[in-house]
């Protein structure tokens, strides 16, 4: 179970550079880098006086894994908006006029979506931080929190360039983090379906490493879909 927390911790992250990379403004993301960053240290000492034994096993249970599939399906909700926001029109006189005071705070929040950060990146930051305090034994704790927090400031500050280097255009990066989101739900909800508290009695025991299976399955096919769809670009592009 810890090996597919942890995938969906690197996931999560890979989604916050893409998301951030749909963020024209640089104060927004300037202001993002900070408020991680000042997570990343206030973290850091609650790190330090916890068992990674503990949290997976906390997260392993079945209410852990519902309260976190109750923030994937938030963190998609915030997706879907991010992604739509710069196509809701701005609520004028003539708006509000016409949809209703309503339908025009509805917009207003709708194209306020980039303004946040996303969810799912504040507990992956937690989750990878315990992972390197295990696996990084005997090396500076302050050393990789102070390199972590500018791993993670510079990811956010320069995405945009981190993914025309990539040749991540506007409309893919889209699709990535949507299907990033659909497939972290996916691997919540496997993990959830591994647990052995959900277990029935008498049925034979699943093994973890299925889950894992089926998250690189999903991986697989939704890497596919990107490479088959960037093809496609590209070749109508050059028949143009």
């Amino acid at each position: 179970m810890s090996e597919l927390l942890l995938i969906i911790s690197i996931v999560a992250v890979i989604k916050l550079l893409i998301e951030e990379a749909q963020r024209a403004s640089i104060g927004v993301r300037i202001v993002h880098a900070v408020l991680f960053v000042l997570y990343i240290v206030w973290i850091h000492p609650i790190c330090l006086n916890i068992s990674k034994l503990s949290v997976d096993a906390w997260l392993a249970s079945a209410e852990s894994l519902q309260n976190i599939t109750l923030a994937v399906i938030a963190d998609l909700m915030l997706c879907l908006l991010l992604a739509t926001a710069n196509e809701v029109r701005k609520p004028d006189r003539r708006y509000i006029k016409y949809y209703g005071a309503g339908r025009a705070v509805a917009a207003v929040l709708h194209r306020a979506a980039p303004l946040l950060p996303p969810l799912l990146a504040w507990p992956a930051l937690f989750y990878l931080r315990i992972e390197l305090l295990f696996d990084l034994t005997g090396v500076s704790f302050i050393g990789v929190t102070a390199t972590m927090a500018v791993c993670v400031a510079a990811i956010v500050v320069f995405a945009p360039q981190i993914c025309n280097s990539l040749h991540f255009k506007a409309e893919m990066r889209k699709e990535m983090s949507i299907l990033c989101s659909l497939f972290t739900l996916a691997a919540v909800v496997g993990a959830g379906v591994l647990t052995l508290e959900n277990h029935v009695y008498g049925s034979p025991a699943i093994d973890p490493d299925t889950g894992i299976l089926l998250a690189a399955i999903a991986a697989g096919a939704g890497g596919g879909y990107l490479i088959f769809n960037l093809k496609h670009r590209h070749s109508n592009k050059n028949n143009v």
